[in-house]
This record gives C-alpha cells, structure tokens and sequence, in this order.
C-alpha cells in the first residue's frame, strides 16, 4: 500500500510539475516543447487513472480486515472519548 501511495504522490507532483511547465509562455517559444510536455502529462494521467483503482482496493481491503480483527482504528471508535 505504501508503494502505491507514493507511487501516486510522485506521479501527481509531477503532474503538477507540467502543468506549471505548460502554463510558462517560455513553453511555447521552444518548438515542439509544448507537445512533448502534453504527451508526457497524458502519460502521467493514464498512470493516475491505473494507480487510483489500486489504491482503492487496497485500502478496502484494509479496511475490512481492521474492521474483521476487531482492532480499533486510530482515531476512529469509542477510543476517542477515553483518550480525553
């Protein structure tokens, strides 16, 4: 799970990074710069949209099998008022 939380922390901070790299008019002097960086972003996103579904399952299933051992969630339960 922690491999594909920062898989996806990686792909969306470089996300970020194109999208401010596409919003630069700097971008557009270089020619075919503006292309590239698209391609690459579509890239980017595809991943995004594979990773996401994953992650989902996984923490379902996390989920679940906390709630199926009967181990208290942090922060989560009646844990909370005891704790003041």
């Amino acid at each position: 799970m922690q491999k594909l939380e920062r898989q996806i922390e990686q792909l969306e901070s470089r996300q970020a990074e194109l999208v401010a790299e596409l919003e630069k008019s700097e971008t557009y002097q270089s020619p075919g710069r503006a292309q590239q960086i698209n391609r690459e972003l579509l890239e980017v996103q595809s991943s995004l949209a594979d990773l996401n579904p994953e992650w989902e399952a996984a923490a379902t299933w996390l989920a679940a099998m906390d709630e199926a051992s009967g181990d208290p969630v942090p922060g989560h339960g009646p844990d909370i008022a005891a704790r003041g």
